[in-house]
């Protein structure tokens, strides 16, 4: 009659107590209550909470004489993922790890205009901080609206990306972030948002004023920063509106 949680934050605490209450409310073999401490099985458990979150550490336990304690350690999120209009958080290696929250998806302020109107339906236009792992905010690079640089998917896949699938390679996903980071600074523009074309060797970056720069993910984003650099000064220069 008693969960405890030690290590999540407040949001992934009540989506954990959540799972726990649906779990206990269920029979195992149709007939043994996991309500009953004895008859409770905590691997089951487990598996319900790994089907929505891929966590560093996870552990579910039994304390007699009623209690379940559920320990996790979370991952930071580093970027978010649309499929279809579903956001995912993605670690640093470019593995699902949850879907994002209400109050982040709603902290997403630079989207595209089908997916935006649907997100400001579905829930409301209220402000609110993206938040790491405990609910540490996450301020954007200056000039970026977004806290957390937003990727598209690309070619349509089957289903859904699930806890523990990698959403995009690694090494696109070193780009995308290094990229976030510098790039409003190369450029005097903010990112809006990227893409990986279906050969993952590049990385589409759309930038303010609705025009694209390509990226090799085989190429350190300082040889290519530099090369972007030139071409907005000595290349395009004062033509960069016609872009």
């Amino acid at each position: 009659d008693e969960v405890r949680v030690n290590g999540a934050s407040p949001s992934t605490e009540g989506r954990l107590r959540a799972i726990a209450s649906d779990r206990l409310r269920r029979t195992t073999l149709g007939v043994l209550p996991q309500s009953n401490i004895f008859f409770f099985v905590s691997g089951v458990l487990k598996q319900d909470i790994n089907d929505g979150f891929a966590f560093a550490s996870l552990e579910v336990r039994k304390q007699l004489p009623h209690a379940v304690v559920i320990t996790v350690s979370e991952k930071m999120a580093r970027a978010a993922f649309d499929e279809e209009g579903r956001f995912f958080a993605l670690d640093g290696d470019g593995t699902v790890i949850r879907e994002l929250t209400n109050q982040e998806r709603s902290e997403m302020r630079d989207l595209p205009t089908d997916v935006g109107s649907a997100q400001v339906q579905g829930l409301g236009a209220q402000v609110v901080e993206v938040g790491g792992p405990h609910g540490t905010a996450i301020a954007p690079k200056a000039g970026n609206k977004n806290g957390l640089p937003l990727i598209m998917a690309g070619e349509a896949k089957a289903g859904q990306p699930k806890p523990g699938d990698r959403a995009i390679p690694p090494e696109a996903l070193s780009l995308i972030l290094q990229a976030y980071s510098r790039l409003p600074d190369i450029i005097g523009a903010g990112v809006r948002r990227f893409a990986i074309p279906g050969d993952s060797e590049t990385v589409d970056a759309l930038v303010e004023g609705d025009w694209h720069i390509l990226m090799a993910t085989s190429l350190p984003f300082d040889v290519q920063g530099e090369r972007l650099s030139l071409v907005l000064k000595d290349k395009i220069g004062d033509k960069r509106s016609q872009l």
